[in-house]
This record gives structure tokens, sequence and C-alpha cells, in this order.
């Protein structure tokens, strides 16, 4: 992403090493040109030939057809994060004006629904692997979970004290786990997503913490499932600030 341009590129033959995404004999196939301002975000649909960039320059929100490299749908709003629902048949964006989650039709641009559990300006949003649910995090310190459909909040996550950065929902869609500024990692066990979660009381969690005498220069960043792993093993990286080395 550079400038106001993304590239989709293709593989030739089989240089490619998934795990790290280093590749190689790789060239540009399409170049979708916004001139109005420099791209901000992007997604790309898993099903659905569509690519989703964001601007907050020019203050929109634009769907390409990958075949054509044409734009297909232009939405007028200011985004920093866009991505596609799991059916494709929405983007999801937030800003930096509000606190608030947005739900556009990816056919009509239509704005269907306004999320505004968030007190604060929203961080991190993330999908389940069965689309049925989304979880966000807050600059409030808050996490909550969202059916995906009827954007409901079935769940609101209260435990850290400072920003939460990451957020990974575990392929049994049984388990979040959220990483924030106050140093910590907290492990949520959600047994019963299907009722509705009013705070804490009904949600078991765990927490991580950094070794003693890092305390202070320790931030949580992001992490991630294993996704082979047969117990769901969290894998995390956590990074000193001061040093810029990784534990």
């Amino acid at each position: 992403c550079v400038g106001a341009c993304v590239c989709v590129c293709v593989l030739d033959n089989t240089d490619v090493l998934v795990g790290c995404h280093l590749v190689t004999n790789v060239h540009c196939a399409l170049t979708f040109s916004s001139s109005t301002g420099e791209v901000t975000c992007f997604d790309c649909a898993k099903k659905k030939p569509l690519i989703a960039t964001a601007s907050k320059i020019d203050h929109t929100v634009r769907i390409w057809e990958v075949p054509t490299g044409q734009e297909v749908l232009c939405i007028n709003t200011t985004a920093v994060l866009v991505l596609f629902t799991p059916d494709e048949e929405h983007v999801v964006t937030k800003s930096r004006e509000d606190a608030c989650i947005r739900v556009w039709s990816a056919t009509t641009g239509v704005l269907e629904h306004v999320l505004t559990q968030h007190t604060s300006l929203v961080s991190a949003v993330v999908f389940s692997e069965d689309g049925r649910w989304m979880a966000s995090a807050g600059e409030d310190a808050l996490c909550c979970l969202w059916r995906v459909g009827t954007w409901q909040c079935a769940a609101r996550l209260q435990g850290h004290t400072d920003v939460v950065w990451g957020l990974a929902i575990d392929k049994a869609c049984t388990r979040v786990v959220s990483a924030s500024m106050d140093h910590t990692a907290l492990l949520w066990h959600l047994p019963h997503w299907e009722q509705p979660v009013a705070s804490t009381a009904a949600a078991h969690r765990s927490s991580w913490h950094p070794p003693r005498g890092c305390l202070q220069a320790a931030t949580l960043w992001c992490l991630a499932w294993a996704q082979r792993h047969p117990d769901g093993l969290l894998v995390f990286r956590l990074w000193y600030s001061r040093r810029h080395s990784r534990v």
C-alpha cells in the first residue's frame, strides 16, 4: 500500500514461503488507483473478486472489482479500518473521529448499522472463523462481542485497565484473547455464546503478565491462535518498546 495505490500480485511458479509471507517471482497484475487521496487501509474478499480500500484524505471507502480493476462502489465516510464481513455482503469501518463501528451494504453503500457500545476510539475489530461473531476493542479498555447479522452486543468484557490493541477468537468460537497496553493478555472463556453476557461475571478469564523486571517496558500489541495445535495454543509476540527487541 503505497501512496494512492493498492497493488494485487499473483505468483509465478512455486517459490512461496507461506508462513513468513516471503515470495519470489511476483509481478503486479492489477493496480487500483484513487487519485484523490492516499489509501489508508484495505481488505480483500475471500469468496468474491472484490477489494475494499479506505482513504482518510478524501473520506471515502471504495470497492473494486479484481478482474477488471473497476471501481464498483464509493461510500463517503472517513475510515482507518475497512473489513468485509464473512458473508461479504457488508463492509465494517471504524474511524478516528468517534467511538462507533459502522456496517455498510457492500452492494448499495447504505449505512445499515451503527454500533455504539464503546466510549472511546475503537482500536481493533476481528471476526470469528465461522462468521457468526465479531469482536471489537477500544481505547476505553473494553472488549465487545457482536452477533453478525443482527449486530446486537452479546458481551461486554471488562478487565483491562488501558487501551486494548489486539484481539483474536479461537477456531471453536469459545474463547477470546485480548492484548493491552496494561501489559497483560486476558483469555476469556465463553461457553454460552448464544446467551447474552451482560458483564465479565458470566465469563471466566485468565491473564498473562510479563516477567518481573520488564513490566514498565512491555506492551502487548498483537496476538493470534495457532491454527493446527490440538488445544488451540495461544501464540503472541511481546516487544520491549525501549530496546525494540522481541521475546
